[in-house]
């Protein structure tokens, strides 16, 4: 299948006066998001960046509302990412495959790749925090943020999740976990050790990405992160 990739670099989005070496690639999945993608792509250019560069990849998996052609009216600007990418689907080709197609697209030379549901808002120093993270303990391979659900205002446990041991499961299903006996005063740690790290917030080392597959541009082998 021919990938065709299309940016915006008119009067709505403005080139960046730096080079074009990305250190991080952010790849939004997109399908039928509504509003959820535009005001995703709003916080994502209100990023304080400091002096790194970054790409945005949108992939369209073959979506039948109005969620891509919204964006496209946006007037942003941010010095430190590049024109805004598109890459429209013909079909929906899943979750997992969506994903891997916009890494294969994304600059070969990113240190970095961050796979960020659409549905997500960004504070203004998670980018630069992260990034700052990664280059200060090269030995990190995969790391997330804390999440925080906006109906609750709580951080989302399912997203700074462990390998299903069977102490894990005991403990989770019969509801003697930390967080229920101390719901008031438990927090996760930060940083903290993670032995799974999934959406909608996923940051990962581009080196990573590439040796998971044989020297190929695939991470997402099954329909979850």
């Amino acid at each position: 299948m021919k990938t065709v990739l299309w940016n915006l670099t008119k009067s709505m989005i403005k080139s960046p006066k730096k080079n074009n070496q990305p250190i991080l690639s952010i790849i939004i999945l997109n399908y039928n998001s509504g509003n959820y993608l535009s005001n995703c792509l709003k916080s994502l250019y209100q990023s304080t960046i400091n002096n790194y560069q970054i790409e945005i990849i949108v992939v369209d998996n073959a979506s039948t509302d109005d969620s891509l052609s919204q964006t496209q009216s946006l007037k942003l600007f941010n010095p430190n990412i590049l024109p805004l990418n598109y890459l429209p689907l013909p079909t929906n080709i899943g979750f997992s495959a969506g994903n891997n197609r916009g890494v294969t697209v994304s600059n070969p030379k990113s240190k970095y790749v961050l796979f960020l549901n659409p549905d997500t808002s960004v504070e203004k120093d998670t980018l630069s925090g992260m990034i700052d993270y990664f280059e200060k303990h090269p030995k990190v391979d995969a790391a997330t943020c804390d999440v925080i659900l906006a109906l609750t205002g709580k951080t989302q446990l399912e997203s700074h999740r462990g390998f299903p041991t069977p102490n894990n499961t005991f403990w989770h299903f019969f509801g003697f976990g930390l967080p229920k006996l101390f719901s008031k005063s438990w927090t996760i740690p930060n940083p903290n050790k993670l032995t799974a790290v999934s959406e909608p917030f996923l940051c990962s080392k581009d080196q990573l990405v590439i040796s998971s597959n044989g020297g190929t541009k695939n991470i997402l082998c099954t329909e979850k992160i």
